[in-house]
């Protein structure tokens, strides 16, 4: 859907630039990339038909009555059983993995829209601009694009709407009560057929542009960058098993030749958040935690963590960027076990993390066997 004037944005939101591409582009880019989708059609702005771009369609006058201008042009094209995905252009930020994994959701759901649990106190007010009611926002879902259905449905559903609104401006939902003179999303469109309407929880930076200060960058923002590195012992040390993102990998009898089980993500972790601060390496932190003989690092992490917090330095993480140098222990059986455990150490989304690993062909001491390195990368943002 691009067929909007921006009116509340001031300026055509869709062509300004947006990380080095325009709105729709980078919009367009997603939905281009994404495996699951075969066919994709412009309602609004003409764009080159490349890749799997099919045409362009004029836009209404309104929201709904572009999409209904879309649904009316697929149904000369494809049959009542095929998926539509309706999706705003100004909604770019939308990511290849919540839009695959939405779509596998969908393939056992008719009707599901994106979205996520609002992170806000909500309120109803009445039209006088007094509080009426306090709403639960564990029960507040805050709807966006995409919105899915069949072809079938949303037809149906058109037809529904064509009938209530017959003669009058207003249409009533299924909540009693509700009217509204036409339907503000796909949502509340398929609402009139009384089928269950799933939701997909998707990353909540999947938001739409609508002003001008959306576009503002948030400078309120941290890098970092951390290092560590150790040796193996020669012997085997059940006490001290090596760890890598709090994971146990010595299943090949690896131990660290240190005072603990040698985690050297978590180590380079705790260095990288340290460093987005300006403050020093993590060794005071550990130090008292070593002498009282835990060996466990993701004590070390924790306690970093508490540091950073009683500094007030309590920015969350955004994205981790992990490079491991080793021959040994071998990575890639366990790399969806490590991302997922960081992820859950660091409340963060798993798509997040970026884990990437090498032998360095043997060139280094690590890449001999002799131990193992790793360097991260952290962002931080308010």
């Amino acid at each position: 859907m691009a067929a909007g004037n921006s009116s509340r944005c001031g300026f055509d939101k869709l062509l300004k630039e947006l990380h080095q591409k325009n709105v729709l582009a980078t919009c367009l880019q997603t939905f281009q990339t994404a495996t699951s989708i075969d066919d994709i059609w412009i309602v609004g702005k003409p764009v080159p038909n490349t890749g799997k771009i099919r045409g362009s369609i004029t836009g209404g006058s309104s929201r709904f009555e572009s999409v209904k201008a879309g649904l009316e042009h697929c149904k000369k094209f494809y049959e009542d059983e095929v998926r539509i995905i309706v999706h705003n252009a100004a909604n770019p930020f939308l990511t290849i993995s919540d839009l695959e994994m939405g779509l596998k959701q969908a393939e056992n759901k008719t009707n599901l829209i994106f979205g996520f649990f609002t992170p806000n106190s909500i309120k109803q007010v009445k039209e006088n601009g007094i509080v009426n009611k306090f709403l639960d926002r564990e029960q507040i879902f805050e709807t966006q694009t995409p919105q899915i259905s069949t072809l079938e449905n949303f037809n149906q559903a058109l037809q529904i709407w064509s009938q209530k609104s017959s003669g009058s401006k207003k249409w009533e939902i299924a909540d009693p009560g509700m009217h509204f003179s036409e339907p503000k999303d796909e949502a509340e469109l398929l609402s009139l057929l009384n089928q269950p309407i799933h939701v997909f929880e998707c990353q909540p930076n999947n938001t739409k542009i609508t002003f001008a200060s959306d576009f503002e960058t948030n400078t309120n923002f941290k890098i970092g960058l951390g290092e560590d590195s150790h040796r193996f012992a020669k012997l085997f040390d059940p006490l001290k098993p090596l760890r890598l993102a709090g994971i146990d990998m010595s299943e090949n009898h690896l131990s660290s030749d240190g005072n603990s089980d040698g985690d050297v993500i978590l180590h380079a972790l705790c260095n990288a958040l340290l460093s987005a601060f300006g403050d020093k390496t993590f060794d005071p932190i550990a130090a008292p935690i070593c002498a009282a003989g835990e060996t466990n690092s993701t004590t070390y992490l924790k306690a970093t963590q508490a540091h950073l917090a009683n500094q007030n330095h309590e920015l969350k993480v955004q994205q981790v960027l992990v490079s491991l140098e080793g021959s040994q222990p071998k990575i890639a059986p366990h790399h969806e076990k490590l991302v997922n455990h960081l992820a859950e150490l660091l409340d963060i989304s798993p798509q997040c993390i970026g884990l990437t690993y090498t032998t360095g062909e043997g060139l280094s001491e690590v890449g001999k066997g002799f131990g193992i390195r790793s360097f991260v990368l952290v962002t931080l943002k308010a």
